[in-house]
């Protein structure tokens, strides 16, 4: 269904939905010489989705934003 991927491809981070040709990318590296020295590792591909903020990990905003100074500038010497 295209537009149930359109609709999931907003809220990803990389603003798109994966190919399968970048999941076996991401396999073919794994099985070449390149990845020979990776062991015991979870190899995620899915576009910076876990960088997603939800309720847990809310978006953050600095203590001078909350007080209206905005951002800091250094002062001139």
């Amino acid at each position: 269904n295209l537009k149930a991927l359109d609709d999931k491809a907003d809220r990803q981070p990389a603003m798109r939905v994966g190919t399968p040709r970048e999941l076996g990318w991401a396999a073919t590296f794994l099985a070449s010489p390149y990845g020979a020295f990776i062991s015991g590792h979870t190899l995620v591909v899915d576009g910076a989705n876990w960088q997603r903020r939800t309720l847990t990990n809310p978006p953050v905003e600095t203590v001078r934003d909350q007080m209206g100074l905005g951002p800091f500038t250094a002062p001139e010497v």
